[in-house]
């Protein structure tokens, strides 16, 4: 083993070593007085007194500056199969202790040149679209008196005269400093509101726990003297309700009461059970989904090519078309909406309070969603480094800093769409915005069921050609394809202007509706033939295999004709709702067989009562991850499962405690000062 290090490092690493010191003490002579720094001043002297003094101290053999050689990338085998990253040591570059420095670790994006595409081609065998798919990763260990600017063009400078017409681009140098708790005020703020509820739960859940003995000795004592072996009165009844209003709010935070809302199987309604499995299936869709999208964007594989090549696999368009996962929860949403709001409304003989219902709606969704912002905003930084480990929170942290306070106004997917908080949570935001429109709908439905089926089908129809219209007009692709075959200012443009936008979306709310209607009135009293059940589910099956599986080619660069995608774009939606209206329908009035019973299993209940909080949290559980990641991958079917796998447990348990915290708790609340003004 010794022999063998001793080789290694004659050989090669002193080898390596002596050519990095001569290209970096060649770009400092060259470009010494050319070089300039973010204020416009020249390179500062303290920078090149720092980086000579990595260059001596290399020459001289001294450990310190061997480790920042050392922890620079370099080539490695399979360059020709495109394994262009060259992260290095990012941790050995930090951790290195220089005599007068603190050491910076800096990732630059080197992006080939066009003009030595046939070089390239003959090299490698790939053409330009994909060589300009895999950009050159090079990781560097430079003294911090550099600022980000300077090391860029250093670097600029260095390849430049190895890669002509190369372009070099550096986002951000990271320090071991860089995150230092104690300073951040905000930060620290946030930690004691996180003590502030967790004290809140523990004395909410002592109370919780003496005030059930407490009911348990009353029912005894109630059961002896009365000689009944039934209590057929509740609590309330043996005992006057005099508890003031905070002690009321403090139980809200009983961790016995919230987990058994969570976990309690018994309690759920028959008329609705298939929405839990609909709900945690489609949630699962969409962490599989975005478990290999947030791959690709934050973590380096040593084979590129191979993940450029999934689309062209057919099972890949379930990734691909995972967007219409969120068409599902829309038209649930849509269907719940309308089923409690007409029951409502036949209860208590009248219109509800509208005011009172969207406070309650705001009161539900936003306080897990501002939690989430204010950690993300706060503590999420805290949680990891690594060479893309920026990059992989920017969404989270830094927009969020900024802009949280459009997520609580639920006008995120209207303003300030490019630095979105949060940006998944788009789909938060049109919830909500249809949310406040469905009353138009709602109560003329309930009133007069003509007009409103009427108005319903007319506003139907003009979500659908004002998106095909859209879609049309500005040549925007049928879905989010899952290669860029299509250019990515398209594509920003159709994510700001239609996909992340309500009237996208309002097919699948509007036939929840609808479906809801139907259910409520007929009371469950449906009766259909085999041959029309038989018909149902197989154009049922037919037409969502359909959708999902039509824009294959598109995905392998066959993008299809811009009326044929307007088209697509108008209908898919509504067309993939009908599907889901028809097992809801099925499994509602018991034509649902064994999908019937296997989305109405009660096992998908606690997963189901978790979607929001696992929604608001998946995408920062897999930022943490592929953030951090201090080295490159080999891509494989193998490592993505277990990549999800991972990101599901990890998910689900993080929404159990967000839920528990802060989602059950403000429900409670939010109930025990609304549920008396809702109707009044």
């Amino acid at each position: 083993m010794l022999l063998t290090f001793q080789f290694y490092y004659k050989c090669y690493h002193h080898s390596y070593i002596n050519q990095t010191l001569q290209l970096l003490n060649n770009a400092i002579i060259i470009n010494n007085n050319t070089l300039v720094d973010d204020t416009g001043d020249r390179l500062s002297i303290k920078c090149i007194d720092d980086i000579n003094q990595v260059i001596i101290g290399a020459r001289n053999g001294q450990y310190w500056a061997n480790h920042i050689i050392d922890s620079m990338g370099r080539p490695n085998s399979g360059i020709l199969r495109m394994s262009l990253s060259f992260l290095g040591e990012y941790s050995q570059c930090l951790d290195t202790e220089a005599p007068n420095f603190q050491t910076q670790y800096c990732l630059a994006t080197i992006q080939l040149p066009k003009s030595d595409s046939h070089f390239l081609y003959q090299l490698t065998s790939y053409d330009w679209h994909t060589l300009s798919k895999v950009p050159v990763k090079l990781g560097i260990c430079m003294p911090s008196s550099c600022t980000t600017s300077m090391v860029t063009k250093l670097t600029n400078s260095i390849t430049s005269n190895l890669i002509s017409n190369s372009s070099v681009l550096i986002n951000k140098c990271y320090k071991r400093s860089d995150n230092n708790i104690e300073t951040d005020i905000s930060s620290i703020a946030m930690i004691c509101v996180a003590s502030i509820i967790m004290v809140l739960i523990i004395c909410g859940t002592l109370c919780d726990h003496y005030k059930l003995e407490s009911q348990s000795q009353l029912e005894l004592l109630y059961s002896a003297t009365t000689g009944s072996q039934k209590i057929a009165k509740p609590y309330e009844t043996y005992e006057d309700n005099t508890k003031p209003l905070y002690y009321n709010i403090l139980l809200s935070f009983s961790l016995k009461t919230n987990a058994k809302k969570i976990f309690d199987t018994n309690s759920t309604d028959s008329t609705i059970q298939v929405f839990h499995g609909i709900k945690v299936l489609s949630m699962l869709w969409i962490l599989i989904g975005h478990s290999f999208a947030f791959a690709v964007q934050w973590m380096t594989f040593r084979n590129p090519v191979t993940v450029l090549k999934v689309p062209q696999n057919i099972l890949s368009q379930l990734l691909a078309n995972g967007t219409f996962s969120v068409d599902c929860f829309l038209f649930i949403s849509g269907f719940l909406v309308s089923y409690l709001v007409m029951r409502n409304m036949s209860r208590y003989s009248g219109t509800p309070n509208i005011l009172m219902l969207y406070l309650n709606r705001y009161l539900r969704m936003t306080p897990a969603m501002m939690a989430v912002i204010a950690f993300s905003a706060t503590l999420l930084k805290y949680l990891g480094s690594g060479p893309q480990w920026s990059e992989s929170i920017t969404m989270f942290n830094q927009w969020c800093q900024t802009n949280w306070w459009i997520n609580s106004l639920y006008l995120h997917n209207f303003i300030n769409t490019n630095n979105m908080c949060l940006s998944h949570s788009w789909y938060s935001a049109v919830d909500m915005q249809l949310y406040i429109m469905s009353p138009i709908i709602l109560i003329p439905l309930y009133l007069k069921p003509k007009l409103g089926l009427t108005l319903a089908l007319l506003v139907l129809m003009s979500s659908m050609i004002f998106t095909g219209y859209l879609s049309f007009a500005n040549g925007f692709p049928a879905v989010p394809y899952f290669s860029d075959v299509i250019d990515q200012q398209v594509v920003n443009q159709y994510y700001g202007l239609l996909y992340i936008k309500p009237y996208c979306r309002l097919g699948p709310y509007l036939v929840g509706i609808v479906l809801a209607y139907f259910i409520y009135t007929s009371q469950r009293d449906i009766k259909l033939k085999k041959v029309w059940v038989s018909t149902g589910w197989v154009l049922s099956v037919v037409t969502s295999l359909s959708v999902l599986f039509a824009m294959f080619q598109a995905n392998n660069g066959n993008v299809p004709e811009v009326h044929f995608a307007a088209l697509y774009s108008a209908t898919s939606r509504t067309i993939w709702s009908l599907s889901l209206a028809w097992t809801t329908f099925a499994c509602i009035n018991g034509y649902g067989g064994l999908v019937g019973a296997f989305l109405s299993s009660k096992l998908w209940v606690p997963f189901s009562r978790l979607t929001h909080c696992a929604y608001l949290i998946h995408p920062i559980v897999m930022a943490v991850l592929y953030g951090t990641r201090q080295h490159s991958f080999d891509f494989s079917n193998y490592l993505f499962i277990y990549l999800t796998i991972g990101h599901i447990l990890i998910t689900y348990v993080m929404a159990l405690i967000v839920s528990l915290a802060i989602e059950s708790p403000f429900i409670a609340i939010s109930k025990l000062l609304l549920a008396k003004r809702l109707h009044s």
